[in-house]
């Protein structure tokens, strides 16, 4: 715990096999700092003590927009609620039939058209997921389709998944498995993730070999890298 700008800013340290003291400020402001083993607690107070002005500003911030994100998503499910895919927001509308046990969901390119007998978002959230999930599986089989050729290499199966602070992975078998949320972001940075995935087929590590197989490929990947950073967390319905 540690004060700045008359506010008190609390933190979890967790020690890790890391070589480097990092900081990460999640989507709802909370600090974690992560250690090396062997740390001393007068050396992580330091080290906080000299990055506070960043950790305020982060904190402030993501907790700003946040509650923007909560209030939002509190509000996006309903008539005239507006909803993200593919980095934009799209209007829905509802169209209510008393009685239908079902929930139908049509996008038509710009709005999104849903059939419903519920109008309770807690009911409306699943039904959205589940067509998200299958719009992830059909663009991310078109995307690995499109970019494998570059690789020289074959994957086994593509899986689309809901993998908490994980947009994708990529296992020694050559499993690719992605994220559903990421058809929420601009097309690109799918292809990004995509990209970043298939070149762990070549280099199953994060080495200066690794990002020169990415960058072959997507020779502006760094923008998108930096835009899935800086907004992922907000990749939520």
């Amino acid at each position: 715990m540690i004060t700045y700008n008359g506010r008190t800013i609390n933190y979890a340290v967790v020690k890790a096999r890391r070589k480097t003291i990092g900081i990460v400020v999640t989507k709802d402001g909370a600090v974690t700092i992560r250690i090396p083993h062997g740390v001393s607690k007068k050396e992580v107070e330091r080290i906080v003590a000299s990055k506070l002005p960043w950790i305020y500003e982060k904190v402030t911030e993501n907790e700003k927009r946040f509650e923007e994100m909560t209030e939002r998503k509190n509000n996006s499910l309903k008539d005239g609620g507006r909803i993200l895919y593919e980095g934009t927001y799209h209007t829905i509308h509802m169209h209510f039939e008393e009685g239908l046990s079902i929930i139908e969901i049509r996008y038509d390119g710009e709005s999104f058209h849903v059939r419903t007998g519920t109008m309770d978002p807690d009911k409306l959230r699943p039904a959205f997921v589940k067509w998200f999930r299958g719009a992830a599986k059909i663009r991310f089989q078109e995307r690995v389709d499109h970019y494998i050729p570059y690789t020289g290499k074959t994957y086994n199966t593509i899986r689309i998944k809901e993998q908490k602070g994980c947009y994708g992975s990529c296992s020694s078998k050559c499993n690719l498995n992605f994220n559903w949320k990421c058809v929420l972001a601009p097309k690109e940075v799918l292809d990004y993730i995509v990209v970043h995935e298939l070149c762990h087929l070549i280099q199953m590590n994060h080495s200066q070999a690794f990002w020169h197989e990415v960058e072959r490929i997507m020779p502006d990947y760094k923008a998108w890298r930096a835009w899935l950073r800086e907004n992922g967390k907000f990749l939520e319905i």
